[in-house]
């Protein structure tokens, strides 16, 4: 992450030129993206999801309804979700939630076999990890530059992920109504709030323990064994609510570095665990952290039936419409 001080205010420059040392002649010029929010009047939440690349797997387009619809339920003004390939159920999905306003969709890459990189795929192969690593870092903090003047927060979840407010029934009450005011007179303002992690088991299939009167294909309310702990160490896994002028760089967990703070070092602010959790379903039974077994090691936590009814009717009707039911 490179910055600069803009030489004026109350100014946008178009575009800027990168060099290497001072008075080089530069040879490049870079559009600058500035989306200020309409009318002055900021919305709330944006969710930043890194791309999905589900061409090869199952379909999980009906997970992805339930999903979308869940989260505009909770109060997510805007969803944005990067893509490399999906199977063409998901893709009617994307271009449904697309035309309703709430979702936007932002193709992206990955250098293929034809890469003009010398070499690039063995290189590839050897660090699929750490590369996919990198480039989610490049989603997230593309999301957040272009949504931070037109938006409070910016939310970075994955699909297998929800996180659920306990003691409210939407973001804006848990973040506005109960948490805001516990902070007002924190030195230095928080720079993202923190939500715990735990871990859902998504084994129904396996296991055929189905709830009768929750349609099957309802994934989120079918699923509600979830592991007994919360995922240890305490920063592990965890998601937050990010500040955008507060943060210069997004992790994948928590703020990476933030303004004021040359150490990189965020100001952050704990959730109280009984006021909002994030439920993570487990989809890789390969992970150790997906290995639970039912007993000692699960409860059953069925906080998302609280939203049963519109969680139901409104996926339902969105398949409908969709043409996948």
């Amino acid at each position: 992450m490179f910055s600069c001080k803009v030489p004026f205010q109350n100014r946008v420059p178009e575009s800027v030129s990168l060099v290497v040392n001072p008075c080089d002649n530069a040879t490049n010029n870079l559009r600058v993206i500035y989306n200020p929010a309409p009318l002055g009047k900021k919305k709330h939440f944006v969710m930043c999801v890194k791309a999905l690349n589900f061409r090869q797997k199952a379909d999980s387009s009906v997970r992805l309804v339930e999903w979308l619809e869940m989260h505009k339920i909770l109060g997510a003004d805007k969803i944005v979700i990067y893509e490399y390939q999906v199977h063409p159920n998901m893709s009617k999905v994307l271009e449904y939630y697309k035309s309703t306003g709430l979702l936007d969709v932002v193709k992206f890459s990955l250098p293929g076999y034809h890469a003009n990189i010398p070499d690039f795929m063995s290189i590839f192969l050897r660090h699929r990890a750490a590369i996919q690593f990198l480039l989610e870092l490049i989603q997230y903090n593309d999301c957040m530059y272009k949504h931070m003047y037109m938006y409070d927060f910016v939310v970075v979840v994955d699909v297998d992920e929800v996180i659920l407010p306990l003691s409210t029934d939407t973001w804006y009450d848990l973040i506005y109504k109960k948490t805001i005011p516990k902070v007002a007179n924190v030195k230095p303002p928080p720079a993202g709030f923190v939500v715990r992690n735990l871990i859902f088991a998504d084994d129904k299939a396996e296991l055929q323990d189905w709830y009768p009167d929750i349609p099957r294909y309802m994934y989120l309310l079918q699923n509600v064994q979830r592991n007994v702990n919360y995922t240890y160490p305490p920063g592990d896994g965890v998601k937050a609510f990010h500040n955008p002028q507060i943060v210069f760089a997004l992790h994948n967990h928590l703020p990476r570095q933030c303004i004021g703070h040359p150490d990189g070092w965020c100001p952050l602010h704990d959730f109280d665990l009984k006021d909002v959790h994030m439920q993570h379903y487990c989809t890789g039974k390969e992970k150790d952290e997906c290995k639970l077994h039912r007993g000692v090691n699960l409860s059953v936590d069925t906080s998302i039936w609280k939203y049963n009814d519109r969680l139901t009717e409104a996926t339902g009707r969105s398949l409908r419409e969709i043409g996948l039911l």
